[in-house]
């Protein structure tokens, strides 16, 4: 996303949109694809729905308010944030994706699950599949920032380290297989139908 919009036109512009492009337009057309009443009878049994509808809110919450504190801050100083004057950024993308698509992505799939309608596990099984590879991104940029001799941000550490553990274990449950019965048992349960009845 960043190379497609804020990296000097070079040789590989085109690579960049390409990219996003079929980026974008597979996910748009696989999520179209699936069948909601598919996907929650899936998950049905091993997705914690409140669980994971309150962690889904809360984690839109907070990105919601720390990425508007900075826009605040900016607009009330005049002043971009530290981190776009140094990466010499007019805007920061992330800003726009996660305000504008993320975060109303995942609120809205939350209150779907704690409602309990079609389409909710559609919107949270994925989330909680790309939280935790957002996760270790977001820690492994810190600490090779503090090698670097940048400041290392506890804060941010703990947040995404909590965020890291729980939704890697919500989506572990979601995505687990079922046991399925075995073949002995299904037939001794049969004769005992046969037997009573």
């Amino acid at each position: 996303m960043t190379y497609a919009f804020l990296i000097v036109l070079n040789a590989a512009t085109v690579l960049y949109i390409a990219v996003l492009g079929f980026g974008a337009w597979s996910f748009i057309t696989g999520l179209a694809a699936v069948d909601d009443r598919e996907a929650d009878r899936l998950a049905a049994g091993n997705l914690y729905r409140r669980i994971a509808a309150i962690f889904m809110i809360v984690i839109a919450a907070l990105f919601a308010v720390t990425w508007l504190r900075e826009i605040t801050a900016s607009v009330v100083s005049g002043k971009l944030p530290a981190a776009l004057s140094a990466a010499g950024w007019p805007m920061n993308p992330v800003y726009v994706l996660d305000l504008g698509f993320v975060v109303p992505l995942v609120v809205l799939g939350g209150l779907r699950l704690l409602r309990r309608k079609p389409g909710g596990a559609r919107l949270a099984v994925p989330f909680l599949v790309f939280l935790p590879l957002l996760s270790i991104s977001v820690l492994l940029m810190t600490v090779l920032m503090a090698i670097d001799g940048q400041p290392l941000s506890m804060p941010l550490i703990a947040i995404f380290g909590v965020a890291l553990a729980v939704s890697a274990g919500l989506a572990w449950i979601a995505l687990r297989t079922r046991r399925q019965p075995r073949a002995e048992s299904v037939q001794t349960s049969l004769r005992k139908r046969r037997l009573t009845s």
